[in-house]
């Protein structure tokens, strides 16, 4: 055994899954979550998948109960009833006492009658007898106990397998029986959750609504509905959804509206706008009544819905951008033995061409990339949080100068660049236009004036000055009315272009080197001492609407 597994206590799963994360009974969703990154970052799916089977099953089952309201803490271990009671060994003190009750002889009294022999337990005709003739008088028998649906149902898999469905079908005849066995419930959640055949699904899923009616079917279903959603189209879900809905009777709207927010993630993906729409509906329409245990859950798909309606334009603009989107997919509706991976492998291409990075999400002020890189941003960080060394944080103070250093290779760079030759000629034949303009503006007043003269002082003194300062007003109105918010409009695409080109790569370069966070960066830029650099103010405002270099400083903290 290896020092890692030495650590785990495995012998309490699954039946004590909270002992196994190391919870108190009062624990919440995010100690859950913690707990089971905690416990990733050791057992990762690609190194451990067995540990991780089980690791993921008890966080699953835990996870449930918390979204559904159920109590967290678990329960007593089950002890089947059964009906081998007349078999078990008389105790000792029973025997003493049947030894000492009088007998009596052949010929005092009636002669004794031989004894019927107990018969023996199930588990001992299954070893002693053949296994065919024992299922066979068990599913003949009357009146079954929830032990006997179980026994019937493991043994069925070796003698009466027909379509493989009969573990299933017994499993549920125990539970139209016994609706509210818990040990045959138990049972049903670990056989939904097991290796069934996709083209089964739906089937099963019909079936377990027929027998189980109550708000328990959510949860236990929860895990089929996720591969149906991930495996057959759309239409297939929604048509057996709709099917199973109407089986169903006794149901709170609490247990409706958890499993509605749960598969939202994965269904918004591929489902129709007019579904999606239902269910949202159904939210809005009983937000009241949703616990606060999954508000988190509610802020998250407010911004996948935004994300998923602008996804065609957005999500296809650059293949980067088409990579990120595919694990965004996997992280919410695939595997989750698959999901972490896609998103390790997408930050590990960005660390590594920060280029591609700040090609894919470039300075275009018709593009909102706000919901997009929020769901990036919570990936990531959840991502982070199983397979990512926490850091210290950077001292920020002690780079202050360093902060200015930045700015002044920024400029350096800027004054050789050809964008700014380009823009520095196009201000001087900006200004000399303009001053020619006014300058002609004011001679022809001047010139129109002359025909007036010699008509008095007035006309001779006053008129020309008058005449030119009219003109000079009409050019300033034009000028600050037309000419100025254009120039300035054509100022701002020079100073984009001019970052985009020049300060983008800088940035990316100090955050490669340094490894900052986005955060720290951006407190350096604004906290750096400025004085004299004309370009610095336009740097640090740019650099705090780029997304892409917010989105390669995360990559960064996934750089091997």
């Amino acid at each position: 055994m290896s020092d890692e597994n030495a650590q785990v206590d495995w012998s309490l799963l699954p039946h004590q899954p909270l002992k196994f994360f190391g919870l108190a009974p009062t624990f919440d969703r995010k100690d859950l979550k913690r707990a089971y990154n905690r416990l990733l970052r050791q057992f990762k799916p690609e190194k451990h998948p067995n540990e991780f089977q089980q690791i993921r099953a008890a966080y699953e089952l835990l996870d449930n109960q918390q979204r559904y309201g159920a109590a967290a803490t678990a329960p007593p271990e089950y002890k089947w009833q059964t009906d081998d009671g007349a078999a078990k060994p008389a105790t000792a003190a029973e025997r003493s006492a049947a030894s000492q009750q009088p007998v009596e002889s052949a010929a005092g009294g009636a002669p004794e009658l031989p004894a019927t022999p107990a018969p023996l337990p199930l588990h001992q005709r299954i070893r002693h007898e053949p296994l065919a003739n024992v299922y066979r008088q068990l599913a003949e028998k009357q009146h079954k106990l929830p032990y006997d649906y179980y026994a019937l149902a493991v043994m069925s898999d070796a003698v009466d397998r027909k379509d493989g469905q009969q573990f299933l079908r017994w499993l549920l005849q125990g539970l139209a029986e016994h609706r509210c066995d818990r040990a045959l419930l138990n049972l049903l959640y670990e056989y939904l959750r097991g290796p069934l055949a996709i083209e089964t699904v739906a089937k099963i899923l019909v079936a377990v609504s027929k027998t189980v009616r109550t708000d328990e079917f959510f949860p236990l279903t929860e895990s089929l509905w996720h591969r149906l959603l991930r495996e057959r189209p759309f239409a297939e879900f929604r048509k057996t959804f709709e099917v199973c809905e109407a089986n169903l009777r006794d149901i709170r709207i609490d247990a409706r509206l958890a499993f509605t927010i749960e598969i939202l993630k994965s269904a918004i993906w591929v489902a129709d706008p007019a579904w999606i729409a239902q269910a949202f509906g159904l939210i809005e329409e009983n937000f009241q009544r949703i616990p606060p245990q999954v508000q988190n859950d509610l802020d998250l798909l407010d911004f996948l819905r935004n994300y998923v309606a602008g996804r065609p334009d957005l999500a296809t603009a650059h293949p980067l951008r088409r990579r990120i989107d595919e694990a965004l997919r996997e992280f919410f509706s695939g595997d989750a033995a698959k999901r972490d991976r896609t998103v390790l492998q997408c930050q590990v291409e960005m660390a590594a061409d920060p280029l591609a990075a700040l090609a894919a999400f470039p300075l275009k002020a018709d593009e909102d990339y706000s919901n997009f890189y929020t769901l990036w941003c919570y990936v990531s960080a959840d991502v982070a949080e199983r397979h990512v060394v926490e850091r210290k944080p950077a001292n920020v103070s002690a780079w202050i100068s360093r902060g200015r250093a930045i700015y002044e290779g920024i400029e350096q760079r800027l004054m050789r660049s050809k964008i700014y030759a380009r823009w520095t000629m196009m201000s001087t034949l900006y200004r000399i236009a303009v001053g020619t303009v006014y300058f002609v503006a004011a001679c022809i007043a001047g010139l129109l004036t002359l025909p007036m003269l010699g008509s008095g002082f007035f006309w001779d003194m006053i008129m020309p000055w008058l005449a030119i300062g009219g003109a000079i007003c009409l050019c300033l109105f034009i000028q600050f009315r037309y000419v100025r918010p254009k120039w300035k409009a054509y100022e701002q695409t020079q100073l984009t272009r001019l970052y985009a080109e020049v300060s983008r790569e800088e940035l990316a370069g100090f955050l490669q080197r340094s490894q900052f966070s986005h955060q720290e960066l951006r407190d350096l830029l604004f906290n750096a001492d400025i004085t004299n650099l004309n370009y610095a103010q336009s740097t640090a405002d740019h650099f705090q609407q780029d997304y892409a270099l917010a989105i390669y400083a995360m990559a960064l903290r996934f750089q091997v």
